[in-house]
């Protein structure tokens, strides 16, 4: 699992990522900071990690995190909502737990699309 939606370009890492332009000649494609980290329902700080990391290696990038009821993760940022998120200048929605058997849960689809709705990339 693991991938950018925006503009229907799709990336798999944080930070830039190489692709290719039509014609061969590598493009660079950048993960539109700052971000409004997702942790989901995550049953513990472990499963955050991601978001853990990007929470401390690039706090300035941070605007706040989502959390679902029953999250039991927390990385002492913002609660935030989308609107929120939106207004205060957020471009991309993190993925930063790690989701069960590496498939998003069903529970999370209509959450992320209303991101998408509300003009934050999407990133996992």
């Amino acid at each position: 699992m693991g991938g950018l939606a925006t503009g229907g370009r799709v990336s798999h890492n944080m930070g830039e990522t190489h692709a290719r332009k039509q014609g061969g000649a590598p493009a660079v494609m950048a993960i539109e900071h700052p971000y409004l980290l997702f942790l989901g329902d995550a049953p513990d700080q472990l499963a955050a990690k991601t978001a853990q990391g990007i929470a401390h290696w690039r706090p300035e990038w941070c605007l706040g995190q989502y959390r679902l009821a029953g999250c039991n993760a927390d990385l002492g940022l913002t609660e935030m909502t989308f609107t929120q998120a939106v207004e205060a200048g957020a471009r991309t929605l993190v993925v930063g737990v790690a989701s069960r058997g590496g498939v998003i849960s069903h529970d999370w689809i209509d959450i992320l699309e209303k991101a998408l709705i509300m003009g934050l990339d999407l990133a996992a």
